[in-house]
């Protein structure tokens, strides 16, 4: 059965929409996460459970933060999301907008070799790549490769969309998928790849098995058949 994973429980989830007034459906949990998504997962309790009372208001707050492959910090913030006109920057807008639940995905998008290419408007673009694969007792061919995209601020604005930042950088302002059909939300099955987990088996119409799986990388996949 193809997992859909994420790197935070749907307490926490729920928790995270509900002080910001907003809803969503939450995100399934993985009967099994990795020690580096139960660290996360554990700083994310922590940024959301603040007292009401704390002096950085919650769209400031740092869910997590990490280096990139040059060794740049980058953050990423709670942030806001304004649905009637789509804007908004940080991990509430990949939630809400694009359906993106692991922190583990955003990461490893940001890890991409070189650091990240900076745009016109000073952010910086990182790729990486989503890739399903079938196999069947006799060879493996993928199916699939959809973009993933993160756009970084390393700017240090007063506020963002409504947000007082207090002299810090903006960090993620969103991550997303280059959907052929130009959807806001990414497949489901991305999740799986970046949390680093694999999908289904199933049998086809001749009695033969296939093993789908989800890989992630920082090239597209080739459709083209090969050999086990």
């Amino acid at each position: 059965m193809q997992l859909r994973n994420t790197v935070i429980s749907t307490a926490i989830a729920i928790a995270l929409f509900a002080g910001l007034g907003g809803s969503a459906a939450a995100p399934a949990v993985a009967p099994k996460l990795r020690s580096e998504v139960a660290r996360i997962d554990a700083s994310v309790t922590s940024v959301v459970r603040a007292p009401a009372g704390a002096s950085t208001p919650i769209g400031a707050r740092i869910v997590h933060q990490w280096n990139d492959a040059s060794k740049t910090r980058v953050v990423l913030r709670v942030g806001v999301y304004k649905r009637a006109t789509k804007a908004g920057f940080g991990w509430v807008k990949i939630l809400q907008k694009h359906r993106i639940y692991s922190l583990q995905t955003i990461v490893f998008v940001t890890r991409a070799p070189g650091g990240g290419v900076k745009q016109a408007n000073g952010n910086y673009r990182y790729t990486a790549y989503a890739n399903k694969k079938v196999c069947t007792k006799r060879s493996c061919y993928y199916t699939d490769s959809v973009p993933v995209i993160a756009i970084v601020s390393r700017s240090t604005p007063p506020s963002k969309h409504g947000v007082p930042l207090g002299g810090g950088r903006v960090g993620v302002i969103t991550t997303y998928c280059a959907n052929a059909n130009r959807a806001d939300a990414c497949p489901s099955w991305v999740d799986s790849a970046f949390a680093g987990f694999s999908t289904s088996s199933s049998s086809t119409d001749t009695g033969e098995v296939t093993e789908s799986t989800v890989e992630l990388s920082y090239k597209p996949a080739s459709k083209s058949r090969s050999n086990r």
